[in-house]
């Protein structure tokens, strides 16, 4: 009697954690894509992690590229080289300024000195430029997560920064005359479901 109380408190519990982990929804990227605007910089993106799980989040690799014959400067807010990132549904800046969206997490947001930090929904930035040269023919990386507890829903979404639109702005060694830089980055995810096999 006494083993079968035990087996039966031992599936109760299961039960439990499994309703617990079925309650909490999950998401995967699917796509990751660049549609570049004509500059001297580029930008890729790879996915690292694709999984946005509850063990885990989901990971974008970002690698910006100078693809000139001579240094870029490249200013940002928050953290170098490319801010404080967004996802967006809006597939236009002038739709992204407002709305719904999902923070891009980078750890280096909670170390910046120009970045305060109390939760992935509540932090801010002193909005001090960050400008540093990126030579001819060198790129520079930056890794974000996608936390599932943060995404709306599944869809399509964009890149924007989250504070001021452009991921950046940029100008040549021998100007200070810096311009926006807007690449159309395109981020699909999809519900992922928590159940075996599917």
């Amino acid at each position: 009697m006494r083993r079968r109380s035990l087996l039966a408190g031992l599936a109760s519990g299961a039960t439990v954690g499994l309703a617990g982990c079925l309650g909490a929804t999950q998401y995967v990227v699917t796509d990751a894509r660049v549609e570049s605007d004509p500059s001297p910089l580029d930008v890729a993106v790879s996915i690292g992690n694709p999984n946005a799980v509850i063990q885990h989040p989901a990971s974008l690799t970002f690698t910006l590229t100078n693809t000139s014959q001579r240094p870029i400067h490249v200013r940002n807010i928050g953290i170098w080289p490319l801010g404080l990132l967004k996802l967006s549904p809006a597939p236009t800046a002038e739709n992204a300024k407002s709305g719904p969206s999902t923070i891009l997490w980078n750890t280096a947001y909670e170390t910046s000195p120009h970045v305060t930090v109390h939760s992935r929904s509540a932090y801010g930035t002193d909005r001090v430029p960050l400008t540093k040269p990126v030579r001819s023919g060198s790129s520079v990386s930056a890794t974000y997560q996608i936390h599932g507890d943060d995404v709306n829903h599944p869809g399509t979404y964009y890149v924007y920064g989250d504070f001021d639109v452009p991921l950046l702005t940029y100008a040549t060694a021998d100007s200070n005359n810096f311009e926006t830089y807007l690449p159309k980055v395109s981020v699909t995810i999809q519900q992922k479901s928590v159940l075996p096999g599917r």
